[in-house]
């Protein structure tokens, strides 16, 4: 049976949260027993994840393997992930997100990105004790528009400017994001005036990624875009613009990354954002009951 994408709401803020934030979505609550299921494949950019009714979250990661279950808090913040992540937020319960640029998230919390465990946290690791006075009223605010208004003010609120280097790295992230011109970190970190080893090291506490990984991502997320685009497609054409060597490098990265050849993407890919795929989540009457080491799902092929 196809799985579907649940309706979604979408927000751009403009101005200077525009320069950190990619876009807010809402997903409403619905009557639906089953879980609403996502595949996040690599794409560069953190992301708060918040299950409105207070609903712990699944997640299911080393999918390459079958696939390791997680429960996760309510509230998360998801870092940039090298690697396919699929998740599950109840289908009864409304949801939102923060899709942040991947330099956005150092200007809203002073945790130290480099040391989050499994690329995933609790929202109150990197936010404090109020993350959930935010979700309290972000789910009380009765309309989508009221819910966008509402963390625009509290992002704004949290805004802070980073450590001097931070400038840097917002440099480097951007250079690092062209697909379409090929650049060592060396060069970079020239670029952008740090030493190699310093731009390794504020990039991982700013980012969540090592610069070299970093890129490899993004330039995977372009020729993602560059599919969603055209659609059907020659590989070829897709590996030449986004600087791989070969065709073959290309369909190499597509199961690195996204765990599946590059023909199952453009079977499973639907209009929404080209990094996530619909999934259905295993059929499990209690989660609870479960050791998160035994239980596999089976793998993307």
């Amino acid at each position: 049976m196809k799985v579907s994408m649940p309706t979604f709401f979408h927000h751009r803020p403009a101005g200077l949260l525009g320069r950190y934030v990619e876009s807010f979505w809402y997903r409403p609550a619905t009557a639906l027993g089953a879980d609403t299921g996502m595949l996040v494949l690599p794409g560069g950019r953190a992301e708060f994840v918040i299950s409105l009714d207070g609903a712990p979250q699944t997640s299911w990661t080393d999918l390459e393997r079958g696939g390791l279950r997680s429960k996760l808090h309510h509230a998360t913040v998801r870092l940039p992930n090298c690697a396919p992540v699929a998740t599950a937020l109840s289908g009864r319960g409304g949801a939102f997100g923060v899709a942040l640029k991947p330099h956005g998230l150092r200007r809203f919390t002073r945790a130290d990105l480099g040391n989050v465990e499994s690329g995933m946290a609790a929202l109150e690791q990197v936010w404090g004790s109020r993350a959930d006075e935010l979700v309290e009223r972000l789910a009380e605010a009765p309309t989508p528009a009221s819910k966008f208004a509402l963390m625009e003010t509290l992002l704004w609120n949290r805004l802070y400017e980073p450590h001097r280097a931070y400038r840097q790295v917002e440099r480097a992230a951007a250079l690092l994001s062209d697909p379409f011109a090929v650049r060592s970190v060396d060069s970079v970190a020239g670029e952008v005036g740090l030493s190699p080893r310093r731009l390794l090291d504020v990039f991982r506490q700013d980012v969540g990624l090592t610069p070299k990984t970093f890129a490899r991502v993004m330039r995977f997320g372009a020729a993602l875009r560059l599919v969603r685009a055209t659609g059907p497609t020659r590989w070829t054409d897709v590996a030449a613009m986004c600087n791989y060597f070969d065709q073959a490098h290309l369909v190499r990265e597509f199961r690195v990354l996204a765990g599946m050849a590059p023909t199952t993407y453009i079977e499973r890919r639907t209009a929404g954002h080209a990094n996530c795929l619909p999934w259905d989540p295993p059929k499990v009457t209690d989660l609870s009951r479960l050791d998160d080491r035994e239980h596999r799902v089976p793998a993307f092929t």
